[in-house]
């Protein structure tokens, strides 16, 4: 008793459920969050504690997200609001997340992180008419979000409207002879690439598209991998070069290796079986153990009859 009506009384009951959450006594874990307070500092947190418990160990979608329902109207705030959109967005209620999203961001116009948000539940949901003019007004405000531009390029992509989602991702791209030198902008200029050479390949498919794409030469699927392919041997260099972590490393060599598979296929579709071998070999040179460039470059092998190179 001598923590009552003290704040280290509610350190004390947090860390007591945390005990009992331990211990799988999850009512006992439940009355003691309920315990605490508004006025708490702890509040929000044991809110978010106690939603996770009927979530988790009771899977009670209800009171799980009548939790996150709770803080969001006693906040009136983005915050709040933007926590319960991502909360029943986590248990599958893309319209009701669509609801608090938007609430969200009639409190924040100018977050593009929440107008991304309503266009993917919008998505989720197939709405896609509102999802673009989601995703478009909010490239409006903020023209240079680069995640934003390749959600809707990817969108226009699955609606098979090619012309917007190059049109989208080109204005994304640096101009040419100039690209970006921070590692973010290099990444996020690869991504931009790979997405585009993704809307070259889709349109060249040999199904109908809504509409035609111009495409010229310097701009067709080969030309924007090799592109990405060049940056992404700057971004590799640059980690290197920043001593970064092992796991950051290993995702981006896999993402080269990605490229120059790619890159190989075309290669081995036109029957450039020189291309194509040392391609599959820088792929392999990044990635040692990309099991799917092994066996391609071995069926290469294999069709020229070179058995010992397949081994």
């Amino acid at each position: 008793d001598r923590f009552r009506d003290t704040p280290e009384e509610v350190r004390v009951l947090v860390a007591n459920s945390d005990l009992a959450i331990r211990r799988n006594e999850f009512d006992n874990a439940v009355r003691m969050l309920n315990s605490i307070a508004v006025e708490s500092s702890a509040y929000v947190h044991a809110q978010m504690v106690k939603a996770n418990i009927y979530l988790t160990h009771r899977h009670d979608k209800r009171n799980y997200a009548q939790c996150y329902r709770d803080l969001a109207e006693r906040e009136q705030s983005a915050t709040g609001f933007e926590r319960l959109g991502d909360a029943l967005m986590r248990i599958q209620a893309p319209e009701a997340a669509i609801d608090a999203f938007e609430r969200a961001h009639g409190l924040d116009t100018l977050n593009a992180a929440l107008a991304a948000k309503i266009g993917r539940a919008l998505v989720s949901t197939h709405d896609y008419h509102k999802a673009i003019e989601y995703y478009v007004t909010a490239l409006r405000n903020t023209p240079d979000n680069v995640a934003l531009r390749h959600d809707l390029a990817k969108l226009f992509t699955k609606l098979r409207r090619f012309e917007p989602a190059a049109q989208v991702l080109q204005h994304a791209l640096a101009p040419q002879g100039a690209p970006p030198t921070e590692l973010p902008a290099l990444q996020a200029e690869v991504q931009s690439l790979l997405l585009l050479g993704e809307v070259y390949r889709q349109n060249e498919d040999g199904q109908p598209a809504l509409e035609p794409i111009e495409r010229a030469a310097d701009l067709g699927v080969v030309h924007t991998l090799d592109r990405a392919r060049k940056l992404q041997a700057k971004v590799l260099e640059k980690l290197r070069s920043e001593m970064e972590g092992a796991e950051a490393m290993h995702a981006q060599k896999a993402i080269m290796a990605s490229i120059c598979c790619k890159l190989a296929k075309f290669y081995d579709e036109a029957k450039d079986d020189e291309r194509t071998i040392k391609l599959y070999n820088d792929a392999l040179r990044a990635d040692e153990v990309n099991e799917g460039a092994m066996v391609l470059l071995a069926r290469v092998h294999l069709r020229r009859n070179d058995l010992d190179a397949c081994g």
